[in-house]
């Protein structure tokens, strides 16, 4: 497609989370116009319905960072003015892992902190300043219009109606609770292959005002477990000098929703310095829990066959444990792969899907291995453990050990966590004998 050259009249997105409007920002500069349709009649700066995990941290990582950048630049100067909390992730972040704390030392960049709330409202706005993006409330798709292997636009249900809207391409971010499989197999495509992990996940979190503590140098922390224990931690700074503290845990270990209990609860976690950093912050509202049963990644590009016209993105095709805050920045990069996806191929080409399912796919397998690969620690999750499974997780050990010792190492392990860099670049024979060495010299001082 010529530079400039629009690929059509009307791109339809459904969603309006972080996945629908970094879509939306996408497809802004080819279409004419671009509509995302949003079920949630209210989007301000509270908690959205359809948002079930809005109360939650989430983490914009520094890759999802980047991209969001190339879709709308400046959109990280108005996150700071917005409020956003700049912190040096190799610094600030205090990450506990393997039973041991990672060395704090600057890594060269930083992450933006702020609630789900508020990220939203800034890229919405930036979204709507493309000036052909419109955002229908209130609206929600039932289904999809298809006519001869094509999507030519969705079913949407208002009030106690229902009509059709018609469009030459098709967003579904409606996420991992949205009905495209059964779209889809409905409309004669078949069914979609999913991968399930039965993660058992629960976690409790509430809004805090943010307290002087006298770890100067930390400005979130996270705790992960090591078997046998099950209780994990995570609190981060957010705009108007509040944080956000989840606690969370496995199976029958679920954090309690009173404020005492909650606290009890942070008390226990593996290094006490968790609790020691939240000691005391006045909980601002209430304490909201939420439970993920499962982590599920949808294989649309195995699926027998796949409409032209239609692009499922973000949750819609992978969904795990949010604990690593990938989401929001795989999203992102679903985003910027269908914008490059457009400009090869324009519309109406088979061509178009299969190069935006496979790049979409590379980045939700990334996501994926890297939190299946620590849930499946635990026996309590249920999936499909791979046959090198135990030396892939003393491989995790080993890395950490080897990343105390050399801070290139340290860099490149949290640029890859940030969705920076693939996780191959792990894999070098020479990275892969010093972390060997490292794991034999543990052993032997034991």
């Amino acid at each position: 497609m010529a530079y400039g050259e629009k690929c059509g009249s009307l791109a339809i997105v459904a969603g309006a989370g972080i996945g629908g409007l970094a879509a939306a920002a996408a497809l802004a500069p080819r279409f004419d116009r671009v509509v995302i349709l949003e079920k949630d009649r209210q989007l301000g700066d509270c908690v959205r319905r359809g948002a079930g995990q809005g109360a939650h941290i989430h983490t914009l990582l520094h890759g999802g960072e980047l991209g969001l950048e190339r879709l709308m630049p400046g959109l990280r100067n108005a996150f700071l003015s917005a409020g956003a909390v700049e912190i040096d992730v190799g610094k600030n972040f205090h990450v506990y892992d393997f039973d041991s704390w990672y060395v704090s030392r600057p890594l060269g960049f930083s992450t933006l902190q702020m609630s789900r709330p508020a990220y939203e409202a800034v890229i919405r706005k930036r979204v709507l300043d493309f000036g052909n993006v419109s955002i229908q409330t209130g609206a929600c798709m039932t289904g999809l219009s298809i006519e001869k292997g094509c999507v030519r636009g969705v079913r949407i249900s208002e009030g106690s109606g229902e009509r059709e809207l018609i469009a030459d391409f098709v967003v579904d971010a409606r996420g991992r609770g949205g009905a495209l499989p059964r779209d889809l197999a409905k409309n004669g495509f078949g069914e979609t292959p999913e991968s399930v992990i039965g993660i058992a996940m629960s976690y409790v979190s509430g809004r805090f005002k943010r307290k002087a503590t006298a770890n100067e140098e930390a400005e979130a922390m996270m705790i992960r477990p090591r078997l046998p224990d099950r209780r994990y931690g995570l609190v981060c700074p957010t705009e108007n000098d509040e944080c956000v503290i989840s606690l969370g845990g496995r199976g029958d270990i679920v954090p309690p929703t009173d404020l005492d209990g909650f606290f009890d609860y942070a008390r226990m976690l593996g290094a006490p310095e968790f609790y020691e950093f939240i000691e005391g912050a006045e909980l601002i509202g209430e304490l909201r829990s939420y439970k993920k049963p499962t982590s599920n990644w949808r294989h649309y590009d195995k699926m027998p066959s796949f409409p032209i016209g239609l692009a499922p993105l973000g949750d819609t095709i992978t969904s795990v444990n949010p604990a690593f805050g990938q989401g929001m920045s795989a999203a992102v990069f679903h985003a910027l792969s269908l914008a490059s996806a457009l400009d090869k191929h324009g519309l109406n080409n088979s061509d178009l899907h299969q190069d935006y399912l496979e790049a979409a796919m590379n980045t939700s397998a990334g996501a994926w291995y890297l939190a299946a690969f620590a849930d499946l620690e635990f026996p309590e999750v249920t999936g499909e453990r791979p046959e090198n499974f135990d030396q892939i997780r003393a491989f995790s050990r080993g890395l950490k050990l080897l990343s105390d010792d050399d801070p290139e190492i340290h860099r490149l392990g949290v640029e890859i966590a940030h969705m920076m860099h693939p996780a191959e670049l792990l894999q070098s024979e020479e990275i892969i004998g010093r972390v060997m060495k490292k794991l034999f010299e543990a052993q032997s001082a034991a």
